[in-house]
């Protein structure tokens, strides 16, 4: 097997043991590879199996998650936009893949990004696609860790754990992306992030660091309910739903955060000079007791919103009515 596992791990930010560690591994390895890949959402789980592929079946990847790369020895499952999820017949055809021979390599690769996106019916199809594929076989499915997965295949599989990065490693790669930003604002979106990149990403095609300035602007006055500025800010979101309701929610959900450890802690990190004045006045205005209610608030109507299809306008307002009604009186 020839894997350039030092090219690899140069190519990666964040993680740089445990995927050396990993590399190592899959090079001592002559039976057929089935591994486990876990780790929140965007940080560069699919970029890794994509860059191991790529070196196994010698073909040109251009380091970027979010390209494609095609080759006969080599299928890759996502869920299309249209579907729910990754179809059953997809995974039984795995099958195809590692029994036919191989094209121009010793190798046939599965990347199954991701497991989360199996019903039922797909976990059952790719316990019997996993049971005993042939040598020469790799398998290796995405898993963020966000929804049940049968023990039954996990214990099929070896297990590598991922990380969130760090603000640095962060932006580290968003310095590589070639983003038309000054320096500071690349420095924003990365500490915004959470550790994910593609958070940060997501962010950036969405323009959020204006509409955080914005809603820090909306909030400062908070205590005083303005049915007007509420309105225009909920329309705000809605006219962008699918671009700016994800942002909303991460948004306040931080800048609570931030709340919670300058009254606990004393302490917490400004991103933009708006949030410094309105750090300080949740501070006061929320007390201790409720400040994690208030979290946990933000985070009920954004789950409704996804799982149970919850009226937009009526789940932003009812949570910006809830933050008014937990002030202090």
């Amino acid at each position: 097997m020839t894997i350039n596992s030092l090219e690899i791990v140069n190519k990666i930010e964040g993680n740089k043991k445990a995927i050396s560690f990993f590399l190592k591994n899959l090079n001592i390895t002559h039976d057929a590879n089935i591994w486990m890949i876990n780790g929140s959402k965007g940080i560069g789980k699919s970029f890794l199996v994509k860059l191991i592929a790529s070196s196994l079946l010698a073909i040109e990847y251009k380091d970027n998650e979010y390209e494609d790369i095609f080759h006969p020895d080599l299928v890759v499952l996502n869920k299309s936009d249209n579907k729910k999820y990754i179809s059953v017949d997809e995974i039984r055809n795995l099958k195809k893949l590692f029994y036919k021979t191989s094209f121009s390599s010793n190798y046939r690769i599965a990347i199954i990004d991701s497991i989360n996106d199996l019903n039922l019916f797909g976990h059952n199809a790719l316990l019997k696609t996993i049971e005993e594929p042939p040598k020469g076989s790799f398998i290796f499915i995405i898993n963020h860790q966000n929804s049940f997965v049968p023990a039954t295949i996990k214990s099929r599989c070896k297990i590598l754990n991922l990380q969130k990065l760090t603000d640095i490693e962060v932006l580290k790669v968003l310095e590589k992306m070639n983003f038309k930003l000054k320096q500071e604002e690349l420095s924003f979106y990365s500490r915004i992030s959470s550790g994910s990149v593609g958070d940060a990403i997501y962010f950036i095609s969405n323009n959020s660091l204006p509409f955080y300035k914005y809603l820090c602007n909306y909030f400062i006055n908070i205590e005083n309910f303005n049915e007007i500025e509420t309105t225009k800010v909920i329309n705000s979101i809605i006219e962008k739903k699918n671009n700016l309701i994800l942002a909303f929610f991460k948004l306040i959900s931080l800048l609570f955060k931030k709340v919670i450890k300058k009254m606990f802690l004393n302490q917490y990190s400004i991103l933009i000079e708006e949030e410094k004045l309105l750090i300080e006045k949740f501070s006061k205005l929320y007390s201790k007791s409720n400040i994690f209610h208030i979290i946990d608030i933000i985070e009920t109507k954004y789950n409704d919103y996804i799982a149970l299809n919850t009226d937009l306008h009526t789940t932003l307002y009812s949570l910006l009515i809830e933050l008014h009604k937990n002030i202090k009186k």
